[in-house]
C-alpha cells in the first residue's frame, strides 16, 4: 500500500510541477470559506473545489449528494435509496470530522457530530465550496477533514424566480419554487420545496419499500441600512421523514424488511450586522447563529426515543485590510450547546450542556505579485472540554497565467458528540463521559496548472495523523480514545475545462487511511475506498436547444462489519452514471428527461443496504 501511495504521489508531482509555458490568463476565484474574509483563490494554501450554478442546474440533480460523490477527497457512504442516513467523510476522516454551513451557519447535528446529506436538496443552491484540510483555526471544533460551505440563493436585481416540477418512478415528485428581488434599500429570497417518494426495497431480502418525504423552506433578507451598515437575516428549516430498515444482529448481521421510520426536523438562523465606514479599510461583523436538530425515532408505529441539540452563536470579527490582498481578522465567539435525549420509559432522559468561549486571529499577507502568507490560531476555552488551541499556517505562490503551488501545515480538534460522551441505551450503548478531544495534524502541498485558456488541473498530496481518535470499544457497548496514532495519506487530481460546446469535470483520489486495532497494529479503515472518483460531460448542442448532461462517478473497493460475526468484508468497486437531456421550449420554459444509475447497477456503500436503483425523472421548468 505504501508503494501505491508513493507512484500516485510521484504521479501528481510529476504532472503538476513540471516546467509548462502557455499565454492564458490566470482564473481568479473568490472563495468564501478560505479565510475569514473571502479571498482569491490563488492566495490559498489548501486545495478547494467548487460547484457553481450551471454545472448544478445541468445536471438535473435533486440531492447534494450526486454532486458530492466522486469528488476530490470525498468517501460518501449511502445506507440504500434516496432519503437513507448519508454520511460524508474527507480524506479519510470521520463523518464527525467535516464542518457543514448552510449561508454561513453551521447544521451539524451536536448528538453525533455529523451531517446527514440525505436531508440536503439542491432545488436552491447557488454554489457549493469544498475546502479540504484542517481548518479548525478558520472555523472552531470539527472541521478535521475539511469544511463544506453551501450557498442558497441570493437576492437579485430585477426580480426573478422560478417554478419547478419533477415526477419520477416509484409515485416520486418534487415541486420546487423560489422567487427573489430587491426593493430599495430591502432585498429578499424565498425558496421552497416538497419532495415525496414511496422509495425501493434497500433489504437484500423481502419486498417492502423505504419511502422518504422531504420539505424545505429557507429565506435571506437584507436591509442596507447606511451605505456602510447593512443588517442581514437568513432562515432555513427542514422537515422530514425517512423510513429505515433495522439490521438483524441475531440472525444474518443484514438488514431486514421492518416498520421503521424516523422523523426530522431541522432550523437554523441567523442575524448579523455589517459596518464597514466608507474611506476606512476597517471593518466588522456582529452576529447571532442557531442551529438546532430534532430527531425522533418509530418502530411499528410506536414512538422509541429521540434526541434534541441546539447551538447558540454569538460571535464578533473585526477585520482590516491594510494593504490590496492582505488583512488581519480578529475573532471573538461566545457558543452555547444543549442536549437532550429521552425514550418512553424515561431510562434514557437526560439533558447535558457545553458551554465555550473562543478568540481567534487571521491572516493573510500577499509579499509581492507573485507570493502570499497565511496563518491563523485559535483558542477555545470550554466549560467541559480541555481547553484547545489549533492552528494553520501556508505559503502560496502564483507566477502568473493561472499556475499555482502551494504548502501549508495545520491542527485541527474534535471534541466528542454528547452521544458519544453521554449517550445511554440500556442494553447496548453506554456513553464515556472520560472521553478528551481528537487532534489531528497535516500537512500538504499542492498546486495548479494552467493548461490553456479554458483548462485546468489542479491536485494536492497530504499526510495526517490523528491522535486520541475515538472509537467504538472493543464489545462495541462504548467509546474510547485509542491510544495508538491513526495515519491518513493521499493524493488527489482535478481537471477542468471546456472544448467548444463540451464542458468536462473529473477529479481522481487515493486514499490510504489506517487506524490502529487494541492491539496497537494499523488497519485499513471502514467504508473508504482507495481509489474513487468521477467525469462530467456537459454539452450545448449548436443551434439547436438541447443541452446533455451525463455524470459517471467511480467508488472502489471497500471494507465493512458484520455485526453478526463482527467480522470485515469487502464491498464491491461500481460505477454509477446519470444522464439529463434538457429541451429549452423558450426563455421561459425547459423540459427535461433524466436517468438516475442509467444502467441499474447494484452497489452497496453499507453492507446490506441496497443503493438507489434505476429512476427516470421528468420534468418541467418555469423561469422569469
Amino acid at each position: 500500500m505504501t508503494h501505491s501511495y508513493s507512484k500516485a504521489a510521484a504521479a501528481v508531482a510529476v504532472v503538476l510541477f513540471a516546467s509548462h509555458q502557455t499565454q492564458a490568463q490566470q482564473i481568479e476565484t473568490i472563495s468564501v470559506i478560505g479565510a475569514r474574509l473571502p479571498v482569491q483563490q490563488a492566495q490559498l494554501s489548501a486545495a478547494l473545489t467548487k460547484i457553481d450554478r450551471a454545472h448544478i442546474e445541468a445536471s438535473g440533480a435533486i440531492s447534494v449528494t450526486e454532486l458530492l460523490r466522486g469528488q476530490a477527497g470525498i468517501s460518501l457512504s449511502q445506507s440504500g435509496a434516496r432519503g437513507a442516513v448519508t454520511q460524508v467523510r474527507m480524506r479519510g476522516s470521520e463523518a464527525n470530522h467535516v464542518l457543514v454551513m448552510v449561508d454561513g451557519v453551521e447544521i451539524n447535528d451536536l448528538s453525533d457530530g455529523g451531517v446527514d446529506f440525505a436531508h440536503l436538496h439542491l432545488d436552491n443552491i447557488t454554489s457549493i465550496e469544498i475546502l479540504r484540510g484542517p481548518q479548525s483555526a478558520l472555523w472552531g471544533n470539527g472541521a478535521v477533514g475539511g469544511v463544506i460551505s453551501i450557498t442558497t440563493l441570493q437576492a437579485q436585481e430585477p426580480l426573478s424566480g422560478q417554478l419547478k416540477l419533477e415526477a419520477g418512478d416509484a409515485s416520486s415528485s418534487n415541486l420546487a419554487a423560489s422567487i427573489s428581488g430587491k426593493q430599495g434599500e430591502f432585498n429578499y429570497a424565498l425558496n421552497a420545496s416538497d419532495y415525496n417518494s414511496d422509495g425501493q426495497n434497500v433489504s437484500r431480502q423481502g419486498n417492502e419499500k423505504d419511502g422518504y418525504e422531504n420539505r424545505q423552506f429557507s429565506t435571506g433578507l437584507g436591509w442596507q441600512i447606511t451605505p456602510a451598515s447593512k443588517v442581514n437575516l437568513s432562515v432555513r428549516h427542514v422537515s422530514a421523514s425517512s423510513d429505515y430498515d433495522e439490521t438483524d444482529y441475531a440472525v444474518t448481521g443484514l438488514p431486514q424488511d421492518t416498520d421503521h421510520y424516523t422523523e426530522i426536523e431541522q432550523y437554523q438562523g441567523k442575524l448579523n450586522w455589517l459596518f464597514a465606514p466608507e474611506g476606512t479599510e476597517w471593518q466588522q461583523d456582529l452576529g447571532l447563529e442557531l442551529n438546532h436538530n430534532d430527531n425522533q425515532n418509530f418502530a411499528n408505529g410506536a414512538y422509541t426515543n429521540a434526541n434534541q441539540s441546539e447551538k447558540l452563536r454569538l460571535y464578533w470579527q473585526g477585520s482590516y485590510q491594510y494593504q490590496q490582498n492582505s488583512h488581519l481578522s480578529l475573532l471573538t465567539e461566545r457558543v452555547e450547546e444543549d442536549f437532550d435525549q429521552q425514550d418512553p420509559s424515561g431510562f434514557s432522559d437526560q439533558a447535558r450542556t457545553n458551554d465555550a468561549n473562543s478568540i481567534g486571529i487571521d491572516w493573510l499577507h500577499q509579499l509581492s505579485g507573485q507570493w502570499s502568507v497565511s496563518a491563523s490560531m485559535r483558542h477555545d476555552n470550554n466549560n467541559f472540554f480541555e481547553n484547545a488551541e489549533s492552528y494553520q499556517a501556508g505559503l502560496s505562490f502564483y507566477p502568473g497565467q493561472g499556475h499555482k503551488l502551494y504548502i501549508s501545515a495545520g491542527k485541527a480538534i474534535k471534541n466528542p458528540t454528547f452521544i458519544e460522551l453521554f449517550g445511554f441505551f440500556p442494553g447496548s450503548f453506554i456513553g464515556n463521559p472520560d472521553l478528551q478531544a481528537e487532534h489531528s495534524v497535516s500537512m500538504e502541498i499542492g498546486g495548479e496548472l494552467q493548461l490553456s485558456q479554458q483548462w485546468q488541473l489542479s491536485g494536492a498530496l497530504y499526510k495526517a495523523r490523528l491522535k486520541d481518535e475515538i472509537a467504538s470499544s472493543a464489545d462495541f457497548t462504548s467509546s474510547i480514545n485509542l491510544k495508538d496514532t491513526s495515519e491518513r495519506k493521499g493524493a488527489e487530481l482535478e481537471i477542468r475545462g471546456q472544448w467548444h460546446q463540451l464542458k468536462l469535470t473529473g477529479a481522481y483520489s487515493y486514499l490510504d487511511s489506517q487506524q490502529p486495532d487494541f492491539s496497537g497494529e494499523l488497519q485499513p479503515e471502514l467504508r473508504r475506498a482507495n481509489h474513487s472518483g468521477f467525469i462530467s460531460a456537459d454539452y450545448s448542442f449548436p443551434r439547436l436547444p438541447l443541452e446533455l448532461f451525463i455524470r459517471a462517478s467511480y467508488q472502489g473497493t471497500q471494507l465493512d462489519t458484520n455485526f453478526l460475526t463482527f467480522s470485515t468484508v469487502k464491498l464491491p468497486a461500481y460505477t454509477l452514471v446519470d444522464l439529463a437531456l434538457s429541451y429549452r421550449l423558450d426563455e421561459q420554459w425547459k423540459l427535461r428527461l433524466r436517468a438516475e444509475n442509467l444502467f441499474d447497477k447494484e452497489h452497496e456503500d453499507v453492507l446490506g443496504f441496497v443503493g438507489q436503483q434505476r429512476q427516470f425523472w421528468l420534468s418541467a421548468r418555469y423561469q422569469f
